[in-house]
């Protein structure tokens, strides 16, 4: 009756937030979330798949709250018709993706609180944002310059790391609460804890020494001091707070002290892991410390060994099997209650012990790493190329789809089902994707003497990127769209007389006149298509991203048949548009008769892969099959006499069945 409902699902109580670059101000890498395990499958992708800055640093800060992924990216924008590098603040909702905003980054500094955004520029202006919009709540202007160089929030204090020591201030007005001049090691090294700060002084170089000292957040006042190198050789960093422990990272292994009265417990040295092993990286869950070494028990395997917080005695071990591959990187590592995080997307069960790899996607390097929060596993843009994986700012989840083949009970029936109309094909045509089924890329066809331009026909516009800030503000889908690797049209197809070509983000087949190009008609599928259609004899077929193959009749483009190949009619959101989980990839392959289709966005992701063999006529699903031994992204089909190959794998035109490749 014209009145609208808002309908809310309710936030489940296991999930957890990301607010601060370790997570929480306790310096503890670990998330609460009891939802993403092990990822599984895709629950968004957005764009650059590639980094545009620095190759493993494009991404220096990134936190996640209730609603809301929030990042620092080493964005390239367009100014005046030209590009230009410039560091952006990005918001994205964090359940679907979509951009909501951006902005110049001040700096790298960032931290979530519930729906406010605390940042601070080079001169030391601090703001509070609004997380939705972007628009400036609270400009605070201290009655000095503050160089910051840390930006913590615990309950109602904004903390602050500077040259001139650690700063508490109201994070609703903005005023002074009480300062600290001190010499923080970093201008930085300080965590929240127990309604206290624990901050590191470093006055080595002046000769003083190096101390943890204690001090009450509500006031300022000093607890406790005590020196570092009592026990410590050189300068330690001061890591985490766990069960009323402060543990440290020196050039050997850990130490813990006593957070109630600086005193020093234990010290646990151990030999470290290679390439980006690190003694910061260690984490604390179930009331233990965990490390992770290259040599527990002499026995020169990796483990992850949880100690007595009080007593640095191993407690428990979570040991890598010989026969698992794990290699650590540069970023560091994270974890949830249940969950160790690190390496290459490597994951070790803290409750069976089990180690697992996830091979269709990686945590970016250096500092973004991948994050767990929301329920998802969020990971970010990197140029490396350890393996075949996606790329992007990408959100995976753990849901555990069944692949399912197809029935006809997917087949819809089109207004020109059962109606030819003749359409001839010419042996010098180009009637599909490189010419033939074999994409031999050639034709016996004679070329032109001399290139030269006959006709234009301008059938799908370019995206208008947001070029002023305003625009950048709203952060336009046309950014998004721009995103997704490929150009703006499919290469063409040739036959009858026709030129067709697939406008991508428009989600249009577009057929042309040869002669004059212009246009003879055009069809508008449900997702976007990233590869030109395929004429066989009169019918124009393609696959989209929306999961379903279509079957057109190639002379006036009316739909003979579409049949959904995608095993479950569900969506996400890719680069700003609704797609399935299972997209139809890489074009339509039509031979010996019959056509065949793959679907699926990595072999690794949501159940994997399927091959799919249809009929020509009657669009009925004649099989499915999975690819076995293949864990890469999706590649384009070829036939050559009775086995349809793609990747390496080849597959029996008749039954499906995967055969070794000859």
């Amino acid at each position: 009756n014209g009145v609208w409902a808002r309908i809310e699902k309710p936030r489940p109580s296991t999930l957890d937030t990301w607010t601060h670059r370790r997570h929480g101000p306790n310096g503890n890498p670990v998330s609460r979330d009891q939802v993403i395990q092990v990822p599984t499958g895709v629950h968004w992708l957005a764009g650059p798949q590639w980094p545009t800055g620095h190759r493993k640093q494009a991404v220096p800060t990134v936190v996640i709250s209730r609603k809301r992924l929030i990042y620092v990216f080493q964005d390239e924008v367009e100014n005046s018709g030209k590009s230009a590098l410039q560091d952006s603040l990005i918001v994205r909702d964090a359940f679907n993706g979509l951009p909501l905003w951006k902005r110049k980054a001040p700096s790298n500094y960032l931290v979530a609180d519930g729906d406010v955004i605390f940042t601070a520029d080079q001169r030391g202006n601090l703001s509070a944002l609004d997380a939705d919009t972007g628009e400036l709540l609270t400009a605070f202007q201290p009655p000095r310059t503050i160089k910051v160089h840390g930006l913590m929030v615990s309950d109602r204090f904004l903390l602050i790391g500077s040259g001139d020591g650690v700063i508490c201030m109201d994070k609703e007005s903005g005023a002074i609460q009480w300062e600290q001049k001190i010499s923080l090691k970093g201008k930085n090294q300080f965590i929240i804890a127990d309604n206290s700060i624990f901050a590191h002084v470093d006055e080595s170089r002046r000769g003083k020494g190096s101390f943890f000292v204690c001090f009450d957040l509500e006031t300022g006042r000093e607890k406790w001091i005590q020196p570092t190198s009592d026990w410590a050789k050189s300068s330690p960093d001061l890591i985490l707070y766990q069960s009323g422990v402060l543990v440290s990272a020196n050039k050997e292994g850990n130490d813990a002290v006593s957070a109630r009265t600086g005193k020093h417990l234990w010290s646990y040295t151990y030999s470290l892991i290679g390439h980006g092993g690190s003694y910061a990286k260690i984490m604390a869950m179930h009331d233990l410390v965990w490390i992770h070494t290259a040599n527990t028990q002499e026995t020169k395997q990796y483990a992850w060994e949880g100690l007595d917080p009080q007593t640095g005695k191993v407690i428990k071990r979570i040991v890598q099997p010989k026969e698992f591959s794990m290699k650590h990187r540069c970023s560091y590592d994270v974890a949830t209650e249940r969950f160790f995080m690190g390496g290459s997307m490597d994951f070790a069960d803290l409750e069976t012990g089990q180690y697992s790899h996830f091979h269709a996607g990686r945590n970016s390097c250096a500092t973004a790493s991948m994050l767990p929060a929301n329920g998802l596993l969020y990971t970010f843009p990197q140029a490396c190329g350890c393996y075949s994986m996606l790329r992007g700012f990408i959100s995976f989840n753990s849901t555990d789809h069944q692949l399912t083949n197809s029935s006809t009970a997917h087949l819809e029936k089109g207004p020109a089902y059962g109606k030819p109309l003749p359409f001839p094909v010419q042996p010098t045509d180009w009637p599909t994707y490189r010419h033939d089924a074999t994409r031999s890329g050639s034709t016996t066809a004679p070329g032109p003497s001399q290139l030269k331009v006959v006709w234009t026909q301008t059938i799908g516009n370019k995206p208008t990127p947001a070029t002023t800030p305003e625009q950048q503000e709203t952060g336009f889908l046309a950014d998004e769209w721009r995103h997704n690797n490929g150009g703006l049209l499919t290469s063409p197809v040739i036959a009858g007389g026709c030129v067709f070509v697939g406008v991508v983000d428009r989600q249009k087949i577009v057929a042309c006149d040869r002669a004059g190009g212009r246009v003879q008609w055009q069809y508008t599928a449900g997702g976007r298509i990233d590869c030109p259609p395929t004429i066989e004899k009169q019918y124009c077929l393609f696959g989209s991203r929306d999961g379903w193959v279509y079957c057109l009749r190639s002379a006036d483009g009316q739909l003979v048949w579409k049949t959904r190949v995608a095993p479950q009619d569900k969506r996400i959101l890719a680069y700003g548009q609704l797609e399935s989980i299972w997209p139809v990839h890489g074009g339509i392959l039509v031979h010996n008769g019959q056509v065949f289709c793959l679907t699926g966005r990595h072999a690794a992701a949501d159940g994997g892969l399927l091959l799919h063999r249809l009929d020509l006529l009657t669009g009925k699903n004649l099989w499915s099959v999975q690819p076995e031994d293949f864990e890469n992204l999706p590649d384009v089909l070829n036939g050559d006499g009775d086995t349809v190959q793609m990747a390496g794998l080849e597959f029996d035109t008749l039954t499906g069945k995967q055969q070794k490749a000859s």
